[in-house]
């Protein structure tokens, strides 16, 4: 069982390394590669014999680390990479021109906040159901300058409970350096 367990975190460590190396968290990264030779029955074993036999040309004695013990230390490191990780969040000023513009032309974002304000001028926004964003009779365009344009629709509950379909217009801009959004513009 414990070695199952080796080799779960060994799989979680391989991921992590990937995840992390491609957010640009250099260090983490390779604080999860140890980890994963610490998990991994096979790699573990591996060091377990070249540290014996090191050990031995030296004339001294060595005892193995064991599964569970290396799964211990494997799941330390792990946590480690992840604070790292969570240290290390790419801020608006550390991105690159192209990575910005990503940002700034996030479409999606841009109807979520949408529906975000539209939810917010409705009598019951709990009732509101909206199309996805690239249903039929939804359109967002990017205006340029992080502002975007959406047209779309809901469906909620009027004052009297009847379920209504409402067109609406929203014209708001992503504000990258202050991670925020501001509404120009509402129709509903």
């Amino acid at each position: 069982m414990v070695k199952v367990i080796g080799w779960v975190l060994g799989i979680v460590a391989i991921a992590s390394v990937g995840m992390h190396f491609d957010n640009g968290e250099v260090l983490a990264g390779i604080i999860c590669f140890f980890a994963i030779g610490f998990l991994i029955p096979p790699i573990l074993n591996k060091i377990n014999a070249a540290n014996k036999k090191s050990a031995e040309e030296k004339g001294k004695t060595h005892s193995d680390t064991s599964q569970k013990s290396a799964n211990i230390l494997g799941v330390v490191l792990l946590i480690i990479a992840g604070v790292i990780g969570s240290f290390t969040d790419t801020k608006p000023e550390d991105m690159t021109a192209e990575e910005l513009s990503e940002a700034c032309e996030n479409k999606i974002m841009a109807y979520a906040m949408a529906q975000t304000l539209v939810k917010q001028n409705l009598k019951s926004p709990s009732t509101a159901e909206f199309p996805s964003y690239n249903s039929r009779g939804v359109t967002i365009i990017y205006a340029g300058e992080c502002v975007h344009k959406v047209s779309a629709y809901v469906d909620s509950q009027n004052a009297f409970g009847a379920v209504i379909r409402t067109p609406f217009s929203v014209e708001l801009k992503n504000n990258i350096v202050e991670e925020t959004w501001s509404f120009i513009d509402i129709k509903i």
